[in-house]
């Protein structure tokens, strides 16, 4: 796995049991630059350290020093942390931990599961120290069996920051791509009977980017996606 600028990634998955992890990881290709931290790949599955607690972070954190890591990523928050999310102290902990591996130098990506009611479980103190929020969703049209694809969402951009959401998919042959919303053509053909932008994604029951609702020019380009008025799509 080789991120594009070349930097080298520490994987903690508590989660995967080893032969799917395997598979995955096999299905992306090139491993050379990860590095993974699983339990189910230690001698005493149980010895994994519980990142919740001061003492395990302390053996973490001296553990990965010799790495070289530029990237963690922690999949997921709940299995490698192991904290009630709705307990602020312990949040308090957790935070305190993950801006400390911030200010070594660290790039921390969290995986967090969604609940029943769409967010994410537990109270959102977690959101506090993040520069970049995102929530993945289920495209239009997504079955069981069509494969890995989701829309991108930016739910948080520190700074006051603007990021347009997208739609991706990804196969064993053509790698990554940006798709449309399944619903495109058809916003497209009512604008072109001269309703709104507004009126056309709401006729179809999708989430128009308010970039374009105003914009004459932009208006009969892509709508709710990545591209800029003037930018080659996928780019």
């Amino acid at each position: 796995m080789k991120s594009a600028d070349g930097l080298n990634v520490l994987l903690v998955d508590a989660e995967l049991p080893p032969i799917q992890l395997q598979e995955r990881l096999k299905e992306f290709g090139e491993t050379g630059q990860l590095t993974l931290l699983s339990p189910y790949l230690m001698p005493d599955p149980k010895a994994f350290p519980n990142l919740s607690q001061a003492e395990d972070q302390q053996r973490f954190t001296e553990k990965i020093a010799g790495l070289g890591s530029h990237v963690i990523i922690f999949d997921t928050l709940t299995r490698c942390f192991r904290f009630d999310t709705n307990d602020p102290d312990a949040w308090l902990r957790v935070n305190d931990f993950l801006t400390d591996l911030r200010a070594k130098g660290y790039c921390v990506l969290l995986v967090h599961h969604e609940g029943k009611n769409g967010t994410q479980r537990g109270r959102t103190d977690g959101d506090d120290n993040l520069d970049v929020s995102i929530q993945l969703e289920k495209p239009y049209g997504w079955q069981p069996g069509d494969g890995l694809a989701f829309k991108w969402k930016y739910s948080k951009v520190r700074h006051g920051g603007h990021l347009p959401d997208f739609e991706a998919a990804y196969d064993a042959e053509g790698g990554w791509r940006i798709v449309e919303d399944g619903r495109l053509p058809e916003v497209m053909k009512l604008h072109a009977t001269g309703k709104s932008t507004r009126g056309d994604c709401n006729h179809v029951g999708y989430e128009s980017d308010r970039r374009y609702e105003n914009d004459p020019e932009g208006r009969s380009e892509r709508v709710g996606g990545p591209e800029r008025q003037g930018r080659d799509p996928g780019k």
